[in-house]
């Protein structure tokens, strides 16, 4: 069995392809889709998937964007953080998903029914999960799993004092002052971290409302932030920003 997985990010990437290998050694995953624009484009050229492990929040979307595009004939299951009430519609319609983080005997139980009882989605199936969906409230990260070595580390948006570009990689430092790369782009990170809480300060710097402690005046025009966890380099606020700056301190206040 040819398995993809469509998931954003690389850490639950590796996490779901480990736990299919001990639950089902047969399901072989082939392919890791990113995006809605990198799913649109491999799946009409690759007709020989068997099954396809779909989340519903990607960097550019809701991934039910994708059957907008093309027509995917293989079962679906979705993984997900929205909680259980939250997906009465996927249990009326018969559709599988997954809750994050996901149990390995769910999913071994969730494989079993799509081999045993293939779902078909129709688009009238779809449309009614869609609407469902989004009369939520947007879904953003609370938290991080970052590969450390051969183990994988949680990390709550709460202990995040900042993301610092640092040459081709973002780094997250938390509040107490280690750093971790992230596989993601500073663009990605503004639209999965809260407004409330995360504000991008310039092209390097994304931080944290709960670690500012400190913010002065800067030449240039800009401002300066000091924060429980002070980067190497000075976090400016860019002078075009100053006054955004402001109203998401009054507002995040």
């Amino acid at each position: 069995m040819n398995a993809v997985i469509v998931e954003d990010e690389w850490p639950a990437f590796q996490e779901l392809s480990r736990l299919i290998q001990q639950v089902a050694p047969h399901c072989q995953v082939v392919k890791q889709l990113t995006s809605i624009e990198e799913a649109v484009e491999w799946f009409p050229h690759n007709s020989n998937i068997d099954l396809i492990f779909m989340d519903i929040q990607l960097s550019d979307g809701l991934s039910f964007s994708i059957f907008d595009e093309i027509t995917l004939s293989a079962p679906i299951i979705f993984t997900t953080a929205f909680d259980q009430y939250a997906l009465r519609a996927f249990q009326v319609r018969g559709v599988d998903y997954l809750l994050k983080p996901i149990d390995p005997l769910e999913l071994k139980q969730s494989i079993a029914h799509v081999e045993e009882k293939a779902v078909q989605l129709t688009r009238h199936d779809l449309m009614d999960i869609r609407q469902a969906v989004q009369f939520l409230k947007p879904i953003y990260k609370t938290r991080f799993t970052i590969r450390t070595g051969t183990s994988l580390k949680l990390i709550d948006v709460g202990q995040i004092s900042f993301f610092e570009v640092e040459g081709n990689y973002v780094t997250l430092y938390d509040v107490a002052a280690r750093k971790f790369i992230v596989d993601y782009r500073m663009e990605e990170l503004t639209n999965l971290l809260a407004p409330n809480d995360f504000f991008r300060v310039s092209r390097q710097h994304i931080v944290n409302v709960k670690a500012i402690r400190e913010i002065e005046s800067y030449p240039g025009g800009r401002l300066a932030i000091r924060l429980v966890c002070q980067s190497p380099k000075p976090i400016l606020v860019s002078a075009s920003r100053i006054r955004e700056f402001r109203q998401w301190l009054e507002e995040s206040a």
